[in-house]
């Protein structure tokens, strides 16, 4: 409904009497208010149909120019035509729009951010409204966005992650183990000769490693085994080196091998002693009691927090190295 007002103004022709004027330069001007009243009907979002009513009320009889009385002037106009609008045509033009409808659907999502803020459904420490992962198991470590960590990037969350520690790039089976399609101990990613035989000792690349007495290579590449953090407790992750191991000492029955055990800087120098050692002595257990090697080829050792392998990698630093007499 449109109430917008406006001037009109006559020039030359007649006076503002009615009378003719012989001055082209004579003008007079008058106000007047229109009403209109509009139906509109949405076409589709870009173009409207519009049916209407326009009246027009002057106070003077000046609204065509020509005065023919003292009293008011009026006009009604019927009108029917389409309209369109700018703007994305995705969206419906904001005449179709509602505002109560707009703010009761502000309240309600204000409702469902609000239970979602309240609400941590997985219980892993970060509120469903900025939880990424709904369904993350109860106990798994999460970053900031309620995703499962997954510290060496192979794709698979660590609470699901066998081999934690697993090499940039190396090529992972389900459970996070690195594949080691000849079970040499060297991941497929860092092996230089894909089809060592079982058993063989090799090098850090891969390559098999024989001596002049029967195989056994000095200074052989084996798997180390990797501990948790004050902790010399052999877990499942390392199964696979052990069994690696063993394979590599039932294949040279002569070989003897030195365990070593190594912590990262934390703790006292006599302590992390202490605790390398406790890391080679387990290692030298499993290899005794889980997969059947004589002790007696089995020599333990401990450098603590000695030679680390590489700095400021404490996952990396905490491990048993093992090498060939």
């Amino acid at each position: 409904f449109d109430t917008t007002g406006a001037f009109i103004n006559k020039t030359g022709g007649t006076d503002q009497y009615g009378r003719p004027s012989d001055d082209p330069d004579k003008r007079s001007n008058q106000f007047y208010v229109p009403l209109t009243l509009e139906y509109k009907r949405k076409l589709s979002n870009a173009f409207d149909l519009n049916v209407g009513a326009r009246y027009i009320f002057t106070t003077q009889d000046w609204l065509d120019v020509y005065k023919t009385g003292d009293g008011n002037e009026q006009l009604l106009q019927i009108y029917l035509g389409v309209s369109y609008n700018f703007g994305d045509k995705e969206k419906s033009s904001i005449v179709y729009t509602n505002p109560l409808d707009d703010m009761y659907a502000d309240m309600e999502e204000v409702k469902n951010n609000f239970d979602q803020l309240t609400t941590d459904d997985d219980k892993d420490g970060v509120n469903n409204f900025f939880d990424k992962e709904l369904n993350t198991p109860e106990g798994a470590t999460v970053d900031g966005s309620g995703k499962a960590m997954d510290v060496d990037g192979d794709g698979v969350p660590d609470y699901m992650d066998n081999d934690p520690f697993t090499d940039k790039g190396a090529i992972v089976d389900a459970s996070g183990n690195a594949v080691d399609s000849d079970g040499d101990g060297v991941p497929d990613n860092r092996d230089e000769e894909s089809n060592t035989p079982k058993g063989s000792f090799v090098n850090f690349r891969g390559m098999t490693i024989v001596d002049n007495i029967g195989g056994a290579g000095g200074g052989s590449y084996m798997p180390s085994v990797y501990f948790d953090y004050n902790s010399s407790s052999v877990s499942t992750a390392n199964v696979q080196r052990l069994a690696t191991i063993a394979q590599m000492l039932k294949a040279n029955g002569n070989a003897k091998v030195v365990v070593t055990g190594y912590t990262d800087a934390r703790g006292s120098e006599e302590y992390n002693k202490n605790l390398g050692m406790r890391r080679a002595e387990a290692v030298k257990k499993e290899l005794v009691q889980v997969f059947g090697i004589d002790e007696s080829r089995i020599e333990t050792a401990s450098e603590g927090e000695a030679n680390p392998l590489a700095k400021g990698k404490n996952n990396i630093n905490r491990r048993v190295d093992i090498t060939v007499k």
